[in-house]
């Protein structure tokens, strides 16, 4: 079989952005746009952290083989 991609994103940004984030994600299947690839990519959630104290904000992404 095939092994999932795992995307992996980090930055620092505010708790307006972090909720505009967020809202994107939970508005049905999420998909990204793999930059090597050249292709659009479905994805699921593994893990989201926010920090408000110092706005550091991790995102963990698998691939959704279909």
């Amino acid at each position: 079989g095939s092994e999932s991609t795992i995307y992996t994103i980090q930055a620092e940004i505010g708790i307006d952005e972090y909720k505009s984030l967020t809202s994107i994600f939970r508005t049905g299947q999420p998909f990204i746009h793999d930059p090597f690839e050249e292709r659009d990519v479905k994805v699921v959630f593994a893990s989201m952290e926010y920090n408000s104290d110092n706005e550091s904000f991790v995102l963990e992404l698998i691939e959704d083989i279909v």
